[in-house]
């Protein structure tokens, strides 16, 4: 039963049927000779375009297979490098993440609990409204008071020192 799902085989059997129906059953006006000559021809015309036909659908059944076959092989690819990325993705995702953290972490522990040397500096210049992070070399701390136009005190993280309540005036830093 396998062949009934063939597309030639249908094609095949149209043409056979095409061909009975045009001898057997195609008026002919006249019993002249050339009359059942042309019928013959057309009959035989019929059959061998029915059967082009049919080797053509045929054809296109099968390519539609071989496409589809092929789709699917694409499709699976484009999965499997989809997947792959996304995979790579979220690796990488995961390391900055943890990298942040852990540089964030670093940077907390760096930052000391200033608490009575921020009394002592508010209490020399006035008060004291924010920190602001100096990347480089030297980790550094500036403390800006609003107070003292263009002044900036700074506090030494290696040091652990505020170099303005120590005497030693150094903008160097800054």
């Amino acid at each position: 039963m396998e062949y009934l799902n063939s597309a030639y085989v249908w094609g095949l059997l149209f043409s056979i049927a095409s061909f009975v129906a045009t001898e057997f059953f195609f008026p002919v006006s006249d019993d002249s000779a050339i009359a059942k000559k042309q019928k013959h021809f057309w009959a035989i015309t019929i059959f061998m375009i029915m059967l082009l036909q049919s080797l053509v659908v045929s054809h296109l059944f099968e390519l539609s297979k071989t496409d589809e076959a092929n789709q699917n092989k694409i499709n699976s690819l484009v999965n499997e490098k989809s997947t792959t990325a996304s995979t790579a993705l979220n690796s990488h995702k995961d390391i900055i993440v943890g990298s942040v953290s852990e540089v964030s972490k670093q940077t907390k522990s760096q930052y000391e609990t200033l608490g009575k040397r921020i009394k002592e500096l508010e209490a020399k210049i006035g008060s004291v409204t924010g920190f602001e992070d100096v990347t480089g070399t030297t980790q550094v701390r500036l403390l800006i008071n609003p107070n003292l136009r263009d002044s900036v005190v700074v506090y030494d993280s290696s040091s652990g020192k505020f170099p303005i309540l120590e005497g030693v005036v150094n903008f160097g830093y800054a």
